[in-house]
C-alpha cells in the first residue's frame, strides 16, 4: 500500500497537467465581436488574468490575455467581463490589519465574474491574493464601482472596528429606486459583506429572482476492510526483540458528505465522514528476566472515528476520478478485556489483570487515495498514521490503521 502512495504521488503532475477540461463558451473581441468555441474551465479561487480558448473541441488552443478580449464566458457557468476599475487594498487578516482605516486602492484593468445581470444592476466579484470584493455597475454608467468594506484597529490596543461602506452605498440604490421600505431597511443595516445577502438586495433592485446554481454537496454510504496494529513505542517492555505486533482485521462501515468548492467543476472537495470499526489488539514476546517465559498484552477496542478531510480529484472527468487527499482522523474508542499475561518459566503461567490508562479520544493523520466509476461507486483506501492511544512516562501505545473498501455515492451528481 505504502508503494501505491508512492507512485500515485509521483505521476500526479504528469496526471494533472495532461489534463484539460474544455467546455462551450463564447469570447467576445475588443472590436465586439462574439465568437462560439470551447474554454478551459478552471477551478480558481482568483480572477482570472487570461483564459485558453478552442474555436473548435480538437481546434489548437490559443491563450487570450485581458488585453485581447472584452469578455468571455462558458454557457450556463461562468461570465467575465474585461473593465479598469479601483481596488482597494487593505488587508482582512487580522495580523495584517491597518491601525486606522487603509483607503488606497490601485486602478487596474480586470476580468470581473458576473453574479447577476439585471435590467438595473449588474453585480460583479473580483478576487485575488488579497481579499474577495464585489462591484456594482448601474445601468447608464460606463464601469463599475467597488462595494467597500474593511476592518481596521483603532489604536494599538487591537481593538477591530468594520467600516460599512456597502451598506451607505446599496441604500442609496435602493432609495434612488423607490425601494427603501421598513422591512427592506432592516435587512440593509444587519446586511453581512457576502455573496447572497448581497444579491439578495440586488435582486430586489433587478426584480428578478436569484438563479439557483448547481448544489454542491453529495452524500455517500460505504463498507470497508479494516486493518489495525498496536504497537509500542520508547522505554516498554513489549517494544524490545522478539516481540510480535500481530495485526487485526474487522469491517468497517463508514458514511458522510462531500462539499465541493466548485460543483460545475469538482475537481476540490472537503469530506467530512463517520466511520464505526473494531480490532483485537495482541503484542507478545519473550521477557529479558530468566523466570519469565514470556509476557503478552491484548485488549479490544471499538472505535467511532470523525475523518475531515481535503479532497484532490487529479483525473477529473464527467464519469470517471481518480483523487488523492489528506486529514486528520479524530478516533473515541471504547476498550474492553484489557488484559495482561505473563508466564513465569518454573511455575506455569500466571494471570495478572491490568488496565493500562488509555487515552479515549486521540487524533491520527489521515491518507487517502482511489477513484470513482461511473459517477456512482467510490474504490477507496484510507491509511491513518499511528495515533497515541495511550501516553506514558518514558513510553507510549499506537495504533495505526488501514482500510480499503466502496461507497456508493448519492445526491449531487457532477
Amino acid at each position: 500500500m505504502k508503494r501505491f502512495f508512492i507512485c500515485l504521488f509521483i505521476l500526479l503532475p504528469f496526471l494533472s497537467n495532461a489534463q484539460s477540461n474544455f467546455k462551450p463558451g463564447y469570447l467576445i473581441t475588443n472590436t465586439g465581436d462574439r465568437i462560439p468555441g470551447f474554454i478551459n474551465y478552471k477551478e480558481r479561487d482568483q480572477n482570472p488574468r487570461s483564459f485558453t480558448f478552442r474555436s473548435t473541441i480538437n481546434a489548437p488552443s490559443k491563450v487570450y490575455k485581458i488585453s485581447e478580449a472584452k469578455a468571455y464566458g462558458l454557457d450556463g457557468l461562468e461570465q467575465y467581463e474585461r473593465y479598469a476599475v479601483d481596488i482597494t487594498r487593505s488587508k482582512e487578516a487580522l495580523k495584517d490589519l491597518s491601525v486606522g482605516l487603509d483607503s488606497t486602492s490601485i486602478r487596474d484593468t480586470v476580468f470581473l465574474k458576473v453574479l447577476q445581470a439585471g435590467k438595473k444592476l449588474t453585480m460583479y466579484a473580483y478576487s485575488d491574493d488579497i481579499k474577495l470584493r464585489y462591484y456594482i455597475k448601474e445601468q447608464n454608467s460606463s464601469e463599475p464601482y467597488e462595494l467597500v468594506y474593511a476592518s481596521y484597529k483603532v489604536d494599538e490596543t487591537g481593538k477591530v472596528k468594520d467600516y460599512n461602506k456597502y451598506i451607505r452605498q446599496l441604500t442609496v440604490l435602493l432609495i434612488g429606486n423607490n425601494l427603501f421600505t421598513p422591512a427592506i431597511q432592516a435587512k440593509v443595516q444587519s446586511l453581512t459583506y457576502n455573496k447572497m445577502p448581497i444579491l439578495d438586495i440586488v435582486s430586489i433592485i433587478n426584480d428578478q429572482k436569484i438563479e439557483k446554481g448547481m448544489k454542491s454537496a453529495r452524500f455517500f454510504v460505504g463498507a470497508a476492510f479494516n486493518t489495525s496494529m498496536a504497537s509500542y513505542m520508547g522505554q516498554s517492555m513489549f517494544n524490545a526483540p522478539g516481540f510480535t505486533n500481530k495485526r487485526s482485521y474487522a469491517p468497517m462501515i463508514t458514511a458522510g458528505m462531500d462539499l465541493f468548492a466548485n460543483p460545475h467543476i469538482g475537481r476540490v472537495m472537503y469530506r467530512v465522514e463517520l466511520s464505526l470499526t473494531s480490532a483485537k489488539s495482541d503484542i507478545y514476546g519473550p521477557h529479558t528476566d530468566p523466570t519469565v517465559d514470556y509476557k503478552e498484552h491484548f485488549f479490544d477496542s471499538y472505535s467511532v472515528i470523525f475523518s475531515p478531510q481535503g479532497i484532490w480529484n487529479f483525473y477529473n472527468t464527467n464519469r470517471n476520478k481518480a483523487f488523492v487527499g489528506v486529514g486528520v482522523a479524530v478516533i473515541y474508542t471504547k476498550y474492553m478485556n484489557n488484559i495482561m499475561h505473563t508466564k513465569l518459566t518454573h511455575t506455569g503461567e500466571l494471570r495478572i489483570e491490568e488496565e493500562n490508562d488509555f487515552n479515549y479520544t486521540y487524533f491520527a493523520p489521515q491518507l487517502s487515495g482511489g477513484f470513482v466509476v461511473n459517477r456512482r461507486f467510490e474504490v477507496f483506501a484510507n491509511y491513518m498514521f499511528n495515533g497515541k492511544t495511550g501516553d506514558f512516562f518514558n513510553y507510549s501505545l499506537s495504533m495505526s490503521r488501514l482500510n480499503a473498501g466502496v461507497k456508493l455515492l448519492f445526491g449531487h451528481m457532477l
